[in-house]
């Protein structure tokens, strides 16, 4: 899969590719939009899947899709391609006691093959990507045992999760890729050499001089990157590189994120997955061990001016 892709696969791709530029700026539009124009209040969550039938899921709320837009990993999809654990981005509005999605958007955090299973550590590699399984982690059918003792060098697999403070991967879900999935990984900008075209995502060098790239790149900016070729050197071969939306909305917008805190100043604000959380006297804490830094936690509350989530209710998990 990552070194050699038929020519008609290509090609589909590329055009692929095209068109997704243009249903981005699309989507984009609907995004800002569908709060401001609709009733009730815009709202953007991060979550894992909790379940899908009628609508889906999301952390511990429910949401009804009906005439939602769903991208999978870069192309138009629909709901049933949803799975339990997988971590989404939705965006939509709350409406009285409901909660409406107008697009649900899943990129896997890494696409690839195994490599470097270390069963003591319970971690692998894909893609210079390290990854850490824990007893939460859903394993998809098709990996059996279910568990990292159903990983076998050389197996391509798509994993979705949380990146910790150092950039591992925790991962919520491991599956099977799909057939004729293309590379791909999601993750910061590092070390962008733009006369060369090429920036990091940890440890994995991505050479983009080939690629359709949609958006504006800089260092820090989350992007996902794909590709149909690894070079000898280990280097992705981008054939697109797409800048990720920040997960924010206007003043006012509801908010609710699962993840991890990746860098933490005091109990009162730190960033969870890099997004600005401020807590206050007001905000309600459920917390199963202290606030810190690696520490999953799910944050309920409203976006200020300044892009920072304001919490009303933050809870921890073990």
């Amino acid at each position: 899969m990552e070194n050699t892709v038929a020519t008609q696969k290509r090609r589909s791709w590329q055009l692929a590719a095209v068109a997704a530029t243009a249903a981005l700026a699309v989507l984009a539009s609907v995004r800002i939009s569908a709060g401001i124009q609709g009733s009730g209040k815009a709202l953007a969550v991060i979550g894992p899947v909790t379940g899908v039938g009628g609508g889906v899921s999301v952390g511990d709320s429910s949401y009804s899709t009906s005439g939602a837009l769903f991208r999978i990993d870069g192309r138009s999809g629909n709901l049933t391609q949803l799975r339990d654990a997988q971590v989404v981005s939705l965006w939509g509005r709350t409406q009285g006691n409901q909660s409406l999605a107008t697009e649900v958007v899943f990129n896997g955090n890494v696409v690839g093959l195994v490599s470097g299973i270390d069963t003591q550590s319970g971690s692998f590699v894909v893609l210079q990507q390290t990854i850490r399984v824990s007893t939460a982690t859903v394993f998809g059918d098709g990996i059996s045992p279910a568990g990292l003792a159903g990983l076998q060098n050389g197996q391509a697999v798509e994993v979705s999760g949380f990146t910790d403070s150092s950039g591992v991967l925790l991962a919520s879900r491991i599956d099977p890729a799909a057939a004729g999935s293309l590379a791909q990984v999601v993750g910061a900008v590092q070390n962008l050499d733009s006369t060369r075209q090429r920036f990091k995502i940890n440890s994995l060098s991505i050479d983009y001089s080939g690629a359709e790239v949609d958006g504006t790149l800089a260092g820090g900016t989350a992007v996902v990157a794909r590709g149909a070729r690894i070079a000898a050197d280990g280097t992705l071969l981008a054939g697109q590189v797409e800048v990720l939306p920040a997960f924010t909305g206007p003043p006012g917008t509801d908010g609710r994120l699962d993840g991890v805190i990746t860098s933490f100043s005091s109990s009162t604000f730190f960033a969870v997955n890099g997004q600005p959380v401020a807590v206050s006297s007001d905000t309600k804490l459920q917390l199963q061990q202290p606030l810190g830094l690696d520490v999953e936690v799910r944050v309920t509350g409203t976006f200020d001016a300044n892009g920072v989530l304001v919490a009303s209710k933050v809870k921890s998990h073990k």
